[in-house]
């Protein structure tokens, strides 16, 4: 029923306690005409016919009003309005009333206000049949008197109450629904940032060698008298990969599928070092890597990539040594572990204007670092050599 109820609109709602009153007041009044009371002898007669008694009800239907707002109140105005009705021969209308008010008064009352009123049914109840039994010593008449108690007092509060628990249940599922959808979306935008922050690694990963690639080979030509044409085969060169790293980075997130081309890996070092001789940068390899899980493979490879390119940047033209190993020995500190470690001069004899970067690439190295286990630390050694040192897991 609370469900339904909801499923109607705010304004029809909003008139629903003065139609219920006016319902009331109209049915009333038809069993009044009808001359259909409770008892048979009245206790008081006025003589003035029916109309104390549609007073009554007229006064009970406008305290209805007021039962949402004040519904103690409502009740103990109704009881009473019932009281002297009954004294008047007692007309259904005005039960109508009361058990109306019983209902909004077991709905819509604070805990404590249900609580009260229960101990007031039950007493009522116990205390009617009491009365009846001493006052007719009458078995029978004091069960029709209980039965009758039970339906016009305790049904109207056991209904109430059932709406009212039913309506508290149905708010909590709507709150739990609510938390839910925020932990969700929590949860998505946790996704999201977490997947903006490994696309951002791989687009600077895939084009920040080719940008300072071209960065530099650009310095050197605008400082030559004549631009060799190595250096423009170059700059030429560099630019149409960058553009088909962007073009591959473009095309998944469109696609939302697997970049079409394979990231640079460890395992491929000989491909990293080539390019990285060939914008001039000495490069020797010494070591060989293992066979490393994909995640392992790639992180590497990446650290590798990187840390040759801010050797270009820094020093162009200078030489750098790449060690790679492995220790396997279970005593040791670095057991199971992968060591890399990018070792490159640091050429301050002839300054040069910085190229231009986003300071990001040795946090994005140890963000790949920390993510698998490992860690990377980067810094000088000495006052002539940059050394990059990553050490991860051999097992991911």
């Amino acid at each position: 029923m609370p469900r339904l109820l909801e499923l109607v609109p705010a304004r029809i709602r909003a008139w629903a306690v003065p139609l219920n009153s006016a319902v009331l007041l109209a049915v009333g009044l038809l069993l009044l005409a009808l001359d259909v009371p409770i008892i048979g002898q009245p206790l008081v007669q006025p003589g003035l016919g029916i109309w104390p008694q549609v007073a009554l009800l007229l006064l009970g239907c406008l305290t209805l009003l007021a039962k949402r707002r004040m519904p103690l109140t409502v009740l103990a105005a109704a009881t009473m309005l019932f009281a002297v009705d009954l004294a008047l021969g007692g007309g259904l209308g005005m039960l109508l009333v009361l058990v109306d008010a019983i209902y909004s008064a077991a709905m819509h009352a604070s805990d404590r206000g249900r609580r009260a009123l229960l101990v007031i049914v039950a007493t009522l109840v116990v205390g009617g049949t009491a009365v009846v039994l001493v006052l007719t010593g009458d078995p029978r008449v004091t069960a029709l008197t209980a039965i009758q108690l039970v339906a016009i007092i305790v049904t109207p509060y056991w209904w109430g109450l059932a709406v009212q628990r039913e309506r508290a249940r149905a708010a909590l599922e709507a709150q739990r629904a609510d938390d839910l959808e925020r932990l969700a979306a929590l949860a998505q935008q946790e996704v999201v940032q977490a997947e903006r922050g490994r696309m951002a690694r791989d687009l600077h990963d895939a084009i920040a060698s080719e940008l300072s690639a071209i960065a530099i080979h650009t310095e050197a030509a605008l400082a030559a008298p004549a631009p060799p044409r190595s250096s423009l085969e170059t700059i030429r060169t560099a630019s149409i990969r960058s553009l088909e790293q962007m073009r591959s980075m473009i095309l998944v997130l469109r696609s939302g599928g697997e970049a079409p081309a394979a990231p640079d890996r460890l395992s491929g070092a000989a491909g990293i070092l080539d390019r990285a001789r060939a914008r001039g940068l000495e490069v020797e390899l010494v070591g060989e890597a293992p066979a490393l899980p994909v995640a392992i493979d790639q992180a590497a490879g990446r650290i590798l990539q990187e840390s040759l390119t801010n050797a270009m940047k820094h020093a162009p033209g200078a030489s750098a040594v790449v060690r790679v190993s492995a220790d396997a020995a279970p005593d040791t500190a670095t057991a199971g572990m992968l060591l890399l470690r990018v070792e490159s001069a640091m050429d301050a004899s002839t300054p040069r204007a910085a190229p231009p970067s986003a300071g990001l690439g040795v946090r994005m190295m140890r963000e790949r670092a920390l993510a698998l286990g490992g860690e990377l630390t980067a810094g000088p050694e000495g006052d002539a050599r940059w050394t990059v040192q990553a050490t991860l897991p051999l097992q991911g």
